[in-house]
């Protein structure tokens, strides 16, 4: 698979997740708000302490009716998460490809921009990861 449709795969199956929800959305039963991840940060933080508490919840020899009703509390949260890190991805990933067409173009100006738009994206994705540890 060229970077081209891997991109394509990415940002088709971020909206293959969106459509999805929306389709079965009124089908389901929304007890819980997910926690908001606008922002990178709020995802890498939302991922952490979430995946860190099911995580505990799913190491019990049996998971009791409370334990499930939580992880369905938890999931909100998580899936807003992941998805937010999809789109930011793709959003990357398309950046990237801009960039690697502009350069063997030889336009400098098409490679320096998307170069930066990448660079900016993943250092906020790397620096978000940093202050996690």
């Amino acid at each position: 698979m060229n970077p081209f449709q891997a991109i394509c795969a990415t940002l088709l199956a971020g909206l293959l997740l969106v459509c999805a929800e929306a389709l079965h959305g009124d089908d389901r039963i929304d007890h819980f708000q997910p926690l908001p991840s606008a922002t990178l940060a709020d995802a890498m933080n939302n991922l952490n302490s979430h995946t860190a508490e099911l995580q505990q919840l799913l190491q019990q020899d049996r998971l009791q009716p409370a334990d499930l009703h939580k992880i369905h509390q938890l999931s909100y949260t998580l899936e807003a998460a992941v998805n937010r890190l999809q789109v930011s991805s793709a959003v990357m990933a398309v950046d990237i490809v801009a960039m690697h067409e502009a350069s063997e173009t030889g336009d400098a100006a098409v490679t320096r921009e998307r170069g930066q738009r990448y660079l900016d994206a993943v250092q906020q994705l790397l620096s978000v990861s940093a202050d996690q540890r």
